[in-house]
């Protein structure tokens, strides 16, 4: 956004195109009035002020000066001003940080950087601050990523030293005091890969509020680890996955499944508290890899990626599907603890509250009085009581797919590797042949992908 909305903008020139805080404030009733609860907003701190190799700072993410906001955006009372009005229409405030890296360039313009001492950068004016210089090469060698430099010769990002308890105190001292004092609700930070684990902690709980972090990897092993130390993490795993997926016809929906079982099994919360996206300004769009899609931007690498939204005169005034589904469905946003799902002739039984709770479903007017049943998914039978209720209980948060025994063909006979269980209304286990495994798989994929309802 910009004070004149609606000005042409080029991103591929790079420059600042007139934003500020006081310009989101004018401009601000579009976003409850699409349904929208909460805006992020660039890095606020002071950035280089130079015309580089690679554009201006018209991004916020060339730190220069931590203890200052960039003034291109607006001034203090600005800021606040903008945290006021947003607070006052209940919107949250998300305000994007960045830890790792200061930015630089040669003392002399046009020379390559040969010494840390090119800087002057604060709160941080030793050259003892930071890393000494070496350019990350291997970005899976996570020594690098962590102990050396992002950038080139021309336009370095100087690695902060966050061994070093005074780098550390200072970080956790200016995160504080932003936050309190602009009032911030939550924060994005930036390359949380490039810093030991270890530091992490510490900042989070001087930030004080909810922080969602950068991890820009593919891999849900590396992934992991974060959402054990911050609030949440961008699903850049799945991100990948769907990307591969979704913008070939030679797409792997198995890998796409592993990677979100993966997560789902991995990450300290689930997928719960992941920041799911499918475009930021870190990736290209994915208008450019397919044409499937019959409008929107298709902007590329960046910054193509970073084109002006007010360009396109889009609907300020409607609100998102997800507002229209909260709006009309007060429990769109909740989960219930255990939930039946019926298709005849099989009947889903399933449960959120994991193997730690006992979980137990009543079932009245599905099924037949005396029907013998059998579930699927672990061959146990079971027969109806005479009144047509069945009672069914779960110690360890596993699922139950019944099907009356008369249809269940080729699942769970007599044969390989399974124990034919007399029947009683709890029954016991028994394990699946292999045959029996495949077709209840797709069974249950067919359930989801359909979505069939009591």
């Amino acid at each position: 956004m910009r004070n004149s909305a609606g000005a042409p903008y080029n991103s591929t020139s790079r420059k600042l195109c007139g934003s500020s805080w006081m310009s989101i404030t004018e401009h601000l009733d579009y976003i409850p009035n699409m349904g929208f609860d909460a805006i992020w907003i660039s890095p606020i701190v002071a950035n280089i002020d130079y015309q580089t190799s690679y554009g201006e700072t018209c991004h916020g993410y060339w730190t220069e000066n931590i203890s200052s906001l960039n003034h291109h955006f607006g001034t203090p009372d600005d800021l606040r001003s903008l945290s006021s009005v947003i607070h006052a229409r209940g919107i949250y405030l998300m305000v994007g940080v960045v830890v790792n890296r200061f930015a630089g360039i040669p003392s002399h313009m046009g020379t390559n950087i040969s010494s840390i001492n090119d800087f002057n950068l604060s709160p941080f004016p030793s050259s003892s601050d930071f890393h000494p210089l070496c350019w990350i090469e291997d970005y899976s060698n996570q020594t690098q990523a962590e102990q050396c430099w992002l950038g080139d010769k021309i336009l370095a990002l100087i690695d902060l030293d966050t061994e070093d308890p005074k780098v550390v105190t200072t970080m956790n001292d200016w995160i504080s005091s932003l936050v309190q004092d602009y009032h911030i609700n939550g924060i994005r930070i930036d390359t949380v890969k490039h810093i030991r684990k270890d530091f992490w902690p510490g900042f989070t709980k001087a930030v004080g509020v909810f922080s969602i972090g950068e991890v820009y990897d593919k891999n849900v092993s590396l992934v992991k680890d974060y959402t054990k130390i911050i609030d949440s993490v961008l699903d850049y795993p799945t991100f990948f996955a769907l990307i591969a997926e979704f913008s070939s016809i030679q797409g792997n929906l198995s890998a796409l499944l592993d990677v979100a079982t993966a997560s789902q099994e991995s990450y300290k919360y689930g997928t719960f508290m992941t920041g799911s996206f499918l475009e930021n300004h870190d990736v290209p769009r994915f208008q450019p890899k397919t044409r499937d899609l019959a409008q929107g931007y298709q902007g590329a690498e960046d910054p193509d990626n970073r084109e002006a939204l007010w360009l396109s005169g889009y609907a300020t005034a409607n609100k998102t599907l997800v507002s229209h589904q909260y709006l009309f469905n007060s429990g769109f946003l909740t989960t219930p603890k255990a939930t039946q799902l019926s298709k005849p002739p099989l009947l889903t039984l399933l449960t959120n509250v994991g193997q730690s709770a006992i979980v137990t479903w009543n079932t009245t007017g599905v099924l037949n009085a005396n029907q013998a049943i059998v579930d699927v998914l672990t061959c146990s039978q079971y027969v109806v009581p005479s009144d047509g209720t069945m009672t069914m209980s779960s110690s360890d948060g596993s699922p139950k797919v019944l099907m009356p025994s008369t249809v269940t063909g080729q699942i769970c006979i007599h044969g390989e590797n399974v124990i034919t269980k007399k029947p009683h209304r709890y029954g016991n286990k028994a394990p699946l042949t292999t045959k029996a495994k495949w077709e209840t798989f797709g069974i249950t994929l067919f359930l989801m992908l359909f979505g069939w309802v009591l």
